[in-house]
């Protein structure tokens, strides 16, 4: 795990929010706010976590990620939105899918729950991802929907191959690592 206090991307367009988050942060993380993605490209590599707001003006939270990765920087990332999640999720390269409005108690806990997987081999974190992924999609989507769904099949194999390349099964993950309360059925 990173020191024991988290640095803190926290990326927000709307300025009030992005202050708030970062008040709410400061005493358990070292928070770095900023409003636009040019700012957080420019502040990245000093975060071990970064909080992205997925709709932005000039560069949405998705084009603000795969820079970060284009870049190298492999940071858990939780996308902060407004937007109601879909199965499109299986395949966003986030560790976490946050709703707006978020609240103070939930911003706390899904940082240190990102940076706690800091400490996990890459492969391991990445299961984890996925399977957080996998849960926020659960809870959007009737059983039916979801049994019908090929990109939520495919996510569920996924979920499998990465088991297997992480040399461990979702249930051996430790809970506390996930932001997304577990659906229930097959974790």
């Amino acid at each position: 795990m990173p020191a024991d206090r988290p640095r803190v991307l926290v990326v927000e367009d709307e300025p009030a929010l992005a202050e708030l988050y970062g008040i709410w942060l400061s005493g358990s993380a070292e928070p770095t706010v900023v409003t636009d993605g040019a700012a957080a490209l420019e502040a990245v590599g000093d975060a071990d976590v970064a909080l992205l707001d997925r709709r932005m003006p000039a560069m949405s939270g998705d084009e603000v990620l795969a820079a970060f990765r284009e870049r190298g920087h492999d940071l858990p990332v939780a996308f902060v939105t407004a937007v109601t999640p879909d199965v499109s999720l299986a395949d966003a390269p986030c560790d976490a899918y946050l709703l707006k409005p978020l609240d103070r108690a939930l911003a706390l806990d899904a940082v240190a729950r990102l940076a706690a997987r800091t400490t996990l081999p890459p492969e391991q974190r990445e299961l984890a991802a996925l399977v957080e992924r996998r849960s926020v999609i659960e809870d959007a989507l009737t059983t039916s929907e979801l049994a019908e769904n090929d990109t939520y099949r495919a996510l569920l194999r996924r979920i499998k191959r990465q088991e297997s390349e992480a040399g461990i099964t979702v249930d051996e993950l430790p809970p506390e690592l996930f932001v997304s309360p577990l659906s229930g059925g097959t974790i």
